[in-house]
């Protein structure tokens, strides 16, 4: 039980609990305590009130909860916040879908700039959208303009023209040989789809015939990478997932040498709430995947509000974020940032 709680903030506590499943319930409270323990402390409070409660909730919980958390406040009138009820109307009218607000953002970061001149830099953009020329491709495809706009040569590979397969790396090397002298007639594999592997510091060759040996060296020749994709049903796409998984095994097998740090990244990311921050845990979770391969993310991009009758796009078929110039401006100037550093939030 967190200390001092007043009765009000004792029911709250209870309440932002129960929204979680059973089995994670006693982590979220001692984690949400532990915060009320401290900002009461550092308020010097005795007794800690419904809003420090919230206040607490806040800081440990993800942004995805801040429509639940301000119904409790009484900021909106219940956890569905006045922009997704204008959201929920865009399915019911083209009137309501022409008219909902449509909103690019960026995150704000003061990058080192890079090590070369834009004109010597090489954009390798990867869309992980299923949907050709949809609302994410848009927003890469101005990301390059940028890019190409100050000198950069760029190229875009759709995963979803990819043809890559699903690798069973199970990532056990330097254990599997310690294992194979322990138990020399060990009958597990380290991995059935490398062969001419001989010790843990010896890469073998993958055997699976698909793309991502010439992929690969795209990405080792490029300076900065581009990763697009949409959010759907509160998940990247399994493209990307997929994508990114055979890039981590592939990279851990091969004989040749790894990238070295220095490499810029981008992500730009898409979805149909209208709230903002709603899924930074997965933009952030995107972004540690590309510092573990040495790609140190200097822009992040999000479009949100794209949902409706028409699914994100118009009655043409066309994106419908290109209908908003100045919103889509902004991949624009973060794809000239990405290669130049300069600083063009507007």
């Amino acid at each position: 039980m967190a200390p001092g709680l007043t009765p009000e903030a004792e029911k709250t506590l209870e309440t932002i609990v129960s929204w979680f499943s059973p089995i994670l319930r006693e982590k979220r409270h001692q984690k949400i305590g532990r915060a009320i323990d401290l900002m009461m402390r550092e308020q010097g409070a005795k007794e800690a009130s419904k809003d420090l409660v919230v206040a607490a909730a806040r800081f440990v919980l993800q942004p995805i909860y801040e429509p639940r958390l301000k119904a409790l406040t009484g900021e909106i009138p219940s956890w569905r916040s006045p922009s997704q009820e204008t959201m929920k109307e865009t399915h019911h009218s083209l009137e309501a879908y022409y008219a909902a607000p449509r909103l690019v953002g960026r995150w704000q970061f003061e990058a080192d700039p890079p090590n070369k001149p834009s004109r010597e830099m090489k954009v390798l953009a990867f869309c992980g959208s299923p949907r050709l020329e949809g609302n994410t491709e848009t927003l890469v495809e101005e990301a390059l303009r940028g890019a190409s706009d100050v000198g950069a040569s760029t190229e875009k590979i759709r995963l979803a023209e990819l043809p890559i397969a699903n690798c069973c790396n199970t990532f056990i090397s330097r254990d599997h040989f310690i294992a194979r002298e322990i138990l020399p007639d060990l009958k597990v594999d380290y991995c059935v789809y490398s062969r001419e592997r001989k010790d843990a510091e010896h890469r073998g060759i993958c055997t699976l015939q698909d793309q991502m040996p010439e992929t690969y060296q795209k990405i080792i020749a490029a300076d900065a990478i581009i990763i697009g994709f949409p959010i759907y049903t509160g998940w990247e796409t399994i493209l990307l997932t997929n994508f990114l998984e055979r890039w981590g095994h592939y990279e851990y097998c091969i004989p040749e040498k790894r990238p070295t740090p220095g490499r810029r990244g981008m992500v730009i990311c898409t979805w149909g709430s209208i709230e903002t921050k709603v899924y930074d845990h997965i933009i952030e979770n995107i972004i540690r995947k590309l510092d573990a391969r040495h790609i140190t993310v200097v822009e992040v991009l999000f479009a949100c509000g794209l949902t409706g009758v028409l699914g994100g796009l118009d009655e043409e078929g066309k994106a419908l974020i290109s209908r908003y110039s100045e919103e889509i401006k902004k991949a624009y100037l973060a794809g000239r940032t990405l290669v130049t550093g300069e600083r063009n939030y507007g």
